[in-house]
C-alpha cells in the first residue's frame, strides 16, 4: 500500500502557509481532488462500538475515526450541525472535533453546514457562533434575507460564505424554480443583455438569479461559494455557465443517487476546478465488508468516490481511446450532421421542433475499412461481459458493421424480418439459429425506442430470447427508457450530450452550435 500523503498537515517546502478559506481549499482541490465528506452523525446510525461510550464520548470518537481515515482523500471536512445541536452533549462532540482537525490537520478546511439567516443583528450572533465557539472556515447561508442582511457574514474576508441558490431534495423546485423577469435582476442595460444571452429568454428561474447576482455582487471579498444540489444536474450546468469562476458545493452524492459523471462535467470550471463534492452517508455509515472497521470502510468508500470523480475531471465523457477516434471518425465520414432535419418521430408528431442534428450511420458502408473495424471495436467493447449466443441487428442502418463483426468474432448473425415473408421458406429470420437461443440485438441509434419492437417481437416469436440492445448513439430522448421499463437493458457508445461535448473539447463545433443542440435535447426529453 502507497504511502498516505501528509499535505493536510504539512506544507511542501517553500510552499506559503494557507490562512484563509479558499486558499486551504483551492491547495487540496489542486493536490488531492473535491472530494468532500460530509460528518452528518446521526447519533441513531451510529455503531455500537461507539455508542456504549455516550453521547459526547462517542459522537467525538466516531468522527475521529473517520477522519483519520479519510484525511488525505478530501478537500474539506463538513460536519451538518443539525446532528449535534440537539443536546449539549452532541454541541461539545462538534466543538472537539473541529478542535482535533484544526490541531491535527490544520491545512484541512472545515465547512459549518449552518445554513442560517436573519436580519444583520441576529447574524452577528450566528457569526460568534459559528466562527467564535465552533471555528469553522466557511459556513453555508441562505440567501433570502437580501444582501444587506447578510452583509456581517460577507464582510468575514478570511471566511468561506457559501450561499444556497439550489438544494439537493425532492420539491427543491417548488420555490426556488419559480421565474423571475431578467429586468428584475440586471441593474442596467449591459447587464440585460447578458442575462438575455446567457439564458436566452426574458426570464430565469430564482436559484439562477440568485446564483449570478451572489457571483456578481455579493463577491467583492472573493469569499462566496454557491451551494447547488448535485441531484439537479440540468440547473447546475445553468449555474456553472452563468457563474464561471465561482466555487461550488455539491450535495446529493452517494445516498441521495446523484450521478458522479454528469456532477462533475456540469460542476467542474473550464480549469476541472470549482467543485467541493459532498458525501456524507454513503462514507461515514458504508456497510462493512468481513472483518472491516468503521474506518477501513469509510476509506474503502472514499477512496473509491475520489478515484470516479478524478477520471472524470480527465475524462469528461467517459469515453475509451476507441470511441474517441470512432467518435472522430464519425464527424469527418459525415455521420453527424448538424442543420435541420426531420426524423422518424415527426411522422407521429409533424409538428415537433426539427432536429439541429442529424445522425446518418447508413455512410459507414462507403467509409474505410479502418473506420469500419473501429466501429466493430466499439461494439466488442460494449458487449465483452454480455451473455448470449447470437448478434441480431435491426435491419438496416447498422447490418453492414454487424456482418463484419461477425466474421471477426466467428459469432453467428440472424436478421429479424419485420415485412411479412410470403415465399419459400417463409421464415421471418435470415440465417440459422436454435429456439432459446439469447441474441444480443445491434442498431445505430435510438430516440424514441418504438422502432426496436418490431425487431424484438419476430425475434421473441420465434424463441429467440433478447435481454441486451446495443446501440453507437443514444439520443437521450426516452428511448433508453422506454426499453429498460420493458425489462431490456440498454448499451450505449455515445450519450447524444457526451458526444457533443467531446466534439465541443476537441473543437469540432464552437459553443454557439453546442448551446443550440443541447438546449434542443433539453427541451424535447
Amino acid at each position: 500500500m502507497p504511502p498516505r500523503v501528509e499535505i493536510s498537515k504539512y506544507l511542501e517546502l517553500g510552499e506559503a502557509e494557507p490562512k484563509k478559506f479558499g486558499e486551504k481549499l483551492e491547495r487540496l482541490q489542486q493536490k488531492v481532488g473535491p472530494l468532500c465528506v460530509g460528518l452528518d452523525t446521526d447519533w441513531g446510525k451510529v455503531p455500537g462500538e461507539f455508542k456504549v461510550l455516550g453521547r459526547e464520548e462517542g459522537t467525538f470518537q466516531f468522527n475521529k475515526t473517520i477522519i483519520d481515515s479519510t484525511f488525505d482523500l478530501v478537500c474539506a471536512f463538513k460536519p451538518n450541525t443539525a446532528f449535534y445541536e440537539d443536546t449539549p452533549e452532541g454541541e461539545k462532540a462538534l466543538e472537539r472535533t473541529i478542535e482535533y482537525i484544526h490541531k491535527k490537520y490544520p491545512y484541512i478546511p472545515v465547512i459549518g453546514d449552518i445554513k442560517k439567516a436573519d436580519i444583520g443583528s441576529t447574524n452577528e450572533g450566528h457569526i460568534r457562533s459559528a466562527f467564535e465557539r465552533y471555528k469553522f472556515d466557511a459556513v453555508t447561508i441562505n440567501p433570502l434575507f437580501g444582501e444587506n442582511a447578510m452583509q456581517p457574514f460577507l464582510d468575514m474576508e478570511d471566511k468561506g460564505i457559501i450561499v444556497v441558490v439550489k438544494t439537493s431534495n425532492p420539491g427543491s423546485e417548488e420555490f426556488q424554480n419559480l421565474p423571475v423577469s431578467i429586468d428584475d435582476v440586471a441593474t442596467n442595460k449591459e447587464e440585460l443583455v447578458e442575462l438575455y444571452q446567457a439564458v436566452g429568454n426574458t426570464k430565469m428561474p430564482m436559484y439562477l438569479a440568485m446564483a449570478w447576482r451572489i457571483s456578481r455582487f455579493w463577491n467583492k471579498n472573493k469569499n462566496c461559494c454557491v451551494v447547488v444540489g448535485a441531484t439537479y444536474p440540468e440547473e447546475l450546468s445553468l449555474v456553472r455557465k452563468i457563474a464561471p469562476n465561482i466555487q461550488i458545493l455539491l450535495p446529493g452524492v452517494g445516498t441521495q443517487g446523484a450521478e458522479i459523471q454528469s456532477t462533475v462535467v456540469n460542476g467542474m470550471d473550464q480549469n476541472g476546478q470549482g467543485m467541493i463534492i459532498n458525501a456524507s452517508r454513503s462514507i461515514i455509515f458504508a456497510e462493512r465488508q468481513e472483518n472491516e472497521t468503521v474506518g477501513d470502510a469509510a476509506r474503502r468508500e472514499a477512496t473509491k468516490l475520489k478515484k470516479e470523480i478524478n477520471y472524470y475531471r480527465e475524462n469528461p465523457e467517459g469515453m475509451t481511446e476507441s470511441q474517441k477516434l470512432l467518435a472522430d471518425a464519425l464527424f469527418e465520414i459525415g455521420a453527424i450532421e448538424f442543420g435541420a432535419f426531420k426524423l422518424k418521430l415527426h411522422d407521429k408528431n409533424p409538428t415537433a421542433p426539427l432536429s439541429p442534428i442529424y445522425i446518418n450511420h447508413r455512410v459507414l458502408r462507403s467509409a474505410s475499412p479502418e473506420v469500419k473495424l473501429l466501429a466493430c471495436r466499439v461494439y466488442q467493447e460494449l458487449t465483452k461481459d454480455l451473455q448470449f449466443d447470437v448478434y441480431a441487428d435491426v435491419p438496416t442502418a447498422i447490418t453492414p458493421i454487424v456482418s463484419i463483426l461477425s466474421q471477426i468474432t466467428g459469432i453467428p448473425m440472424i436478421t429479424p424480418r419485420t415485412d411479412k415473408k410470403t415465399h419459400g421458406s417463409g421464415s421471418q429470420i435470415d440465417g440459422v439459429f436454435r429456439k432459446g437461443d439469447t441474441a444480443v440485438l445491434f442498431d445505430d441509434l435510438i430516440t424514441e425506442g418504438d422502432s426496436k419492437f418490431p425487431a424484438i417481437e419476430v425475434l421473441e416469436e420465434n424463441s429467440v430470447n433478447v435481454k441486451d440492445v446495443v446501440f453507437l448513439v443514444d439520443r437521450e430522448q426516452g428511448g433508453v427508457q422506454l426499453l429498460e421499463k420493458k425489462g431490456y437493458k440498454c448499451h450505449a457508445a455515445f450519450k447524444i450530450s457526451d458526444l457533443l461535448r467531446y466534439y465541443l473539447r476537441v473543437g469540432r463545433i464552437d459553443q454557439q452550435k453546442y448551446d443550440e443542440v443541447r438546449n434542443y435535447f433539453v427541451a424535447n426529453r
